[in-house]
């Protein structure tokens, strides 16, 4: 017992380690002590040792079945690993054991949120409130779903609630933020993600939005700023890369920013395809979601594509940013500012001739553009030359002479 509570007390000061060590000498005592077993598996999870943690859980389960907080624990941590379907079956579980479990009910609903079923997530939210009306992090939780779903205007209603619960709540103002961005409120969304930034100076969410706001805006120096904190905090967040590559593309710093993309790509190869070649993987508008966007005429359409377009381009989706301009030009071939938001599209993914034709023709529709895009295209850049494959003719010497010649032009 004494090990024990010596446990405890270590818990109460974070130190984890010291904890554990507790606890193991508790069980070596009593092999059978389930709160040793249970306390040790939290202290694990606290580590973030999670498989550790579950191997704790599942002895705490096997002495006492009955016992909601074990899967409950084991839930969360099967979450962390991802295994959604797992956690889904030990939140279950724990409400079987406890139906007034609201965390449970609100750890299911994150579940649900995460495999992409925000309905559901909804449902489990509304009954996590249900139960608990005080739980600020159950609001932001459904403001996500909410906003995950386009309805911008019932997610910010939740981040209030959340707020007016918990005034420093960053991830409420975090994620106003990022709705107040949905709805192209710009002021608001800077405001909101100042205050996240203020309450917790190494928000990465904070500085991120911001930096999408200052995008949105034009002011390319602050969103470099930010997202370069963004990447200082995270060096593998793939969306503040590419949303740094359009900010530095619109400088007209091409080389970083075709850096940028490529880094983008590496950590995130499923998003939208090789950077030094047109992108065409992105999240293309389908003709239901143009006919979504409120239409009286096309300028309607054509403002909603633009924003869209801009929104895909920050977030990495360059293909469909390149669809959604295209979409626009479709409707007005008259428009510079698509074809000028086409061609930094292009140019972020070395799509430099292409892009300089759409930077020319944006020019000629609004001379006043001459100087902010590259019209003209890179010819001077030498392109790598493969050398034929000579070694299937057996002619060895050949094969080398036209390897030497290709890195004399700038072969890897």
């Amino acid at each position: 017992m004494a090990y024990f509570r010596r446990g405890l007390a270590w818990d109460d000061k974070h130190d984890y380690d010291r904890s554990i060590a507790d606890y193991s000498e508790a069980i070596m005592l009593d092999a059978r002590d389930v709160s040793a077993y249970f306390n040790r598996g939290a202290a694990w999870y606290n580590k973030g040792e999670n498989d550790r943690a579950i191997a704790d859980f599942n002895v705490t389960i096997s002495l006492e079945p009955g016992s909601g907080d074990a899967y409950y624990s084991r839930g969360l941590a099967f979450f962390r690993k991802g295994k959604t379907d797992a956690a889904i079956i030990d939140f279950e579980q724990a409400l079987t054991v406890d139906p007034q479990n609201h965390n449970a009910r609100n750890s299911l609903g994150a579940t649900w949120q995460r495999k992409g079923d925000h309905d559901r997530a909804i449902t489990e939210y509304d009954e996590a409130i249900r139960l608990d009306p005080q739980g600020a992090a159950v609001y932001v939780n459904r403001g996500i779903a909410h906003a995950s779903k386009g309805d911008y205007d019932l997610a910010i209603a939740d981040f209030d609630h959340a707020i007016s619960l918990d005034p420093e709540s960053v991830d409420a103002y975090a994620n106003r933020s990022a709705a107040w961005i949905g709805k192209s409120d710009w002021p608001r969304a800077v405001a909101d993600a100042n205050r996240a930034i203020g309450l917790a100076p190494d928000s990465a969410d904070g500085y991120y939005n911001r930096a999408v706001a200052w995008t949105n805006t034009g002011d390319n120096d602050r969103a470099i700023a930010d997202f370069d904190k963004v990447i200082d905090l995270n060096a593998k967040d793939a969306a503040a890369y590419f949303g740094r590559a359009l900010a530095l593309t619109r400088k007209g710093d091409r080389d970083r920013a075709t850096a940028d993309c490529r880094k983008a790509m590496e950590l995130e190869p499923q998003r939208s395809g090789a950077c030094n070649e047109q992108v065409t993987g992105g999240e293309a508008p389908s003709a239901d979601a143009s006919m979504a966007a409120p239409q009286q005429d096309n300028s309607a359409a054509i403002a909603w594509n633009l924003q869209r377009g801009l929104n895909q381009q920050i977030q990495g989706y360059v293909g469909g940013a390149i669809d959604s301009f295209s979409f626009v030009i479709g409707l007005d071939p008259n428009n510079a500012e698509a074809y000028y938001d086409r061609a930094l599209a292009r140019a972020s993914v070395g799509d430099y001739v292409i892009a300089a034709a759409d930077c020319r023709q944006a020019i000629k529709l609004d001379p006043k553009r001459t100087g902010t895009c590259n019209e003209q295209a890179a010819d001077d850049r030498v392109r790598p030359v493969e050398p034929v494959a000579w070694e299937a003719k057996d002619n060895h010497k050949r094969a080398e002479a036209d390897r030497k010649k290709a890195r004399t032009l700038g072969a890897n």
